[in-house]
């Protein structure tokens, strides 16, 4: 084993996600604009709910353009915004989210445990947001530093369990796929995905328990961060 590859979120830091925090967010991305034409936050997220859906269907793998969807939204609304506007709601919004959204208590004592035993480590997550928007939140949650390199699939424009996030990742880090252990919450994007190219996966329990049937059988299962150290030490 030379490396260990690690999903975001909701294995490395918890998936806060809820109507009300996207309303938060999204009134954050209006205030931050500071325009009084701008649509209700009500009427945005259902546009952009609308335009997600469309650009990225179910079992749809690639990736669509967050930047894109949200500048359609405020045409289709009657607010178009300047390029500048558009990246200042964005920071906005990705602002609050990183407020929210933390590490697992145990994964920074994870990763540096990995680390101590001489192995690399990456993270590959599904994330419709530009990389500028994220590494940000990265660093705030102490990860950026403890890893060897980060892909995300708005990166390679395709969404696991497409391969090409976990060979990008793979790559990064100079490993072959049989070396590698990946360890993912969801059956589908993350332990089928991996297996298909030959990784050794772990379901992370810890945040939720995953049971998609379309997924494939993990390798092994772990009720705690550091249940990966027991793995990989065996």
């Amino acid at each position: 084993m030379q490396a260990v590859l690690f999903d975001w979120g909701n294995t490395l830091v918890g998936d806060v996600t809820t109507d009300e925090l996207v309303r938060e967010a999204t009134d954050a991305g209006l205030a931050a604009i500071g325009r009084h034409d701008l649509p209700p936050c009500g009427a945005l997220m259902a546009a952009f709910t609308e335009r997600e859906a469309q650009l990225a269907p179910p079992d749809h793998h690639d990736e669509p353009d967050l930047v894109a969807i949200y500048a359609g939204c405020f045409d289709q609304l009657g607010s178009p915004l300047s390029d500048e506007e558009l990246e200042t709601y964005l920071e906005g919004l990705h602002g609050l989210w990183a407020e929210r959204e933390h590490p697992h208590p145990d994964a920074h004592r994870l990763l540096d445990a990995v680390r101590s035993r001489g192995l690399r480590l990456a993270i590959v997550g599904n994330v419709v947001s530009p990389r500028r928007f994220l590494e940000p939140m990265l660093e705030r949650q102490g990860l950026l530093g403890r890893v060897d390199a980060v892909v995300f699939s708005s990166d390679v424009g395709k969404r696991k369990p497409h391969p090409a996030p976990f060979r990008r990742a793979l790559t990064a880090i100079e490993t072959q796929p049989e070396d590698a252990v990946f360890v993912g919450d969801r059956l589908y994007e993350d332990v089928l995905g991996a297996s298909r190219l030959g990784m050794r996966t772990v379901q992370a329990t810890w945040f939720v328990e995953d049971d998609n049937e379309r997924g494939g059988t993990p390798d092994h299962r772990a009720a705690s961060p550091l249940d990966i150290l027991d793995f990989v030490d065996g």
